[in-house]
């Protein structure tokens, strides 16, 4: 009986894997859809003629959560920010979107689907740092637990959103998350920003650039081998005491 339980667990977090893995090559088709693409442009002229009205800014506040919780992606959503607001309003924006969103998914995780993501992250080597936070959680201070959250927003290798669940089934108290995910995801969402506060037609979103490739290819892996290492670091000083 146990067995069969354990079995239908092992098959509900595979579904589970495969649906996590498959909304952003979803959202990577319809982006590359004709019919799909223009929506979006439509979406973005209308939100533009509205940008100056506080009911413009709350739609596209609106915009960004959904994208985060519906696709745990907000790289597209960062850059249409920058392109409609500019720089600073834009940052401002996205970032008030993301982070509802982020604390959306923690409390989630951490009332409803608590028991799944624990299972989710102890078979995944990929979070073999969140395994390790978790069993040693008792001994991280407030500054600790402020830390880890910093460089595992700072990481591009972690989605957004996909890794508030994980911080969710934590004891992280919600203001270090709200705090450390607003300081470590300034970098990689002003860096979004202006690439998006830079173009003259939203159209050359999806055009390929090589120089514009190799810039974000070796910003976004000096951002990953630095919150890697950093965490790495935390997490063996925690396990010493």
């Amino acid at each position: 009986m146990e067995n069969d339980k354990n079995d239908k667990n092992d098959k509900n977090d595979n579904i589970n894997i495969i649906i996590l893995i498959s909304l952003p090559l979803i959202l990577y088709i319809l982006l590359n859809n004709n019919i799909t693409k223009n929506l979006l442009f439509n979406f973005i002229k209308n939100i533009s003629l509205l940008k100056g009205s506080n009911h413009g800014k709350l739609l596209f506040v609106i915009f960004v959560i959904l994208m985060n919780i519906i696709f745990f992606h907000n790289t597209i959503s960062n850059i249409i920010s920058g392109y409609i607001f500019g720089l600073r309003d834009g940052l401002i924006l996205t970032m008030i979107g993301n982070i509802i969103s982020g604390i959306f998914s923690f409390y989630v995780s951490k009332y409803y689907i608590n028991k799944r993501i624990l299972r989710f992250i102890n078979k995944s080597y990929y979070l073999k740092d969140f395994k390790n936070i978790i069993v040693k959680e008792r001994n991280i201070s407030d500054y600790e637990w402020f830390k880890l959250v910093v460089f595992s927003r700072l990481s591009p290798m972690y989605s957004f959103q996909i890794i508030s669940y994980y911080w969710g089934v934590t004891d992280v108290p919600l203001y270090i998350f709200i705090l450390g995910s607003i300081i470590g995801s300034l970098p990689i969402s002003i860096f979004d920003t202006y690439i998006g506060s830079k173009l003259n037609n939203i159209r050359h979103l999806f055009k390929h650039d090589i120089k514009s490739i190799i810039v974000m290819f070796v910003f976004v892996m000096i951002l990953i081998i630095i919150s890697s290492h950093k965490i790495h670091n935390i997490i063996e000083h925690i396990s010493s005491n």
